[in-house]
């Protein structure tokens, strides 16, 4: 939807919207291995955002108010729900630069 402009992207000139991507590309093919990419396809899979802090503490994004869990079970659980989503990844972080990259060629 960026590359084409559509949705909330469709006010954003074309030159804005292909820096932000060849600025995306760029980063991604700097900062790996280290930042790490997976892309998956959200109708295989589904998850609200989340960000696990270590074994004791995750916090989940509700729009606008953060819900934090220091369960072990449910973080556990989270861990589970997040190494799920990376198995049904459909772009994984040695292609991601590659993906990003050629959505350039749908700006329009």
């Amino acid at each position: 939807q960026l590359a084409c402009g559509e949705d909330v992207w469709a006010d954003l000139p074309v030159e804005l919207r292909r820096a932000q991507l060849t600025h995306m590309a760029d980063l991604l093919d700097e900062l790996y291995p280290t930042f790490r990419l997976f892309l998956y396809d959200g109708r295989k899979g589904f998850s609200a955002p989340y960000t696990i802090f270590g074994p004791l503490r995750a916090a989940i994004y509700m729009g606008g108010v953060y819900v934090v869990i220091s369960a072990v079970e449910q973080i556990r659980r989270l861990v589970q729900h997040f190494d799920g989503l990376i198995r049904i990844a459909d772009v994984t972080p040695d292609r991601a630069r590659d993906h990003v990259a050629s959505l350039l060629e749908n700006v329009r």
